[in-house]
């Protein structure tokens, strides 16, 4: 499987930023996401309620066709040196069905993306059908945190995850 085997059958992904909460994950919800023209929907705090409530989103996820990106701080807080943890901690989730990947980040600044470039790597090895999904600045980022530099950093950090 290649590391953009993601997007599956549709001609392009349109994914879901904060599902619902939850006491409201269903199928019914779930369809309704996928009603909406969307064809992944991005976790993330289901795992505050405990590995079954990210479990169930991902089953409900399955029933209407979409793709779960995992969202679990356990994996995203990994430090350079607690590598060899990543195996154990995404294994559960990258057997399942609807199983997309992993949310890495949420709008880094460029001292980020060396930290980031060796979880992904460190995750490819143990899911190379997967995602290491990072969520770039918006518009309204801080001048500091945007331009070449950004840019560039951003270019060499992702490099050997294209």
């Amino acid at each position: 499987m290649s590391k953009t085997s993601f997007v599956g059958e549709r001609s392009f992904p349109i994914g879901m930023w904060v599902p619902p909460p939850a006491s409201e994950i269903s199928i019914e919800r779930y369809k309704e996401i996928r009603d909406g023209g969307f064809t992944f929907v991005i976790g993330f705090r289901e795992i505050e309620d405990g590995e079954e409530t990210v479990f169930k989103a991902l089953d409900c996820a399955e029933a209407n066709g979409l793709k779960y990106l995992v969202s679990d701080p356990r994996v995203k807080n990994l430090a350079l040196s607690e590598l060899s943890e990543m195996g154990p901690l995404v294994a559960p989730y990258a057997a399942h069905p609807a199983y997309m990947g992993h949310l890495f980040f949420d709008e880094p600044g460029a001292e980020e993306f060396e930290r980031l470039a060796a979880l992904a790597d460190s995750y490819y090895a143990h899911v190379p059908g997967g995602l290491a999904y990072v969520n770039l600045l918006p518009t309204y980022a801080k001048p500091p945190m945007w331009g070449d530099r950004y840019l560039r950093g951003l270019s060499g950090a992702i490099s050997s995850c294209v």
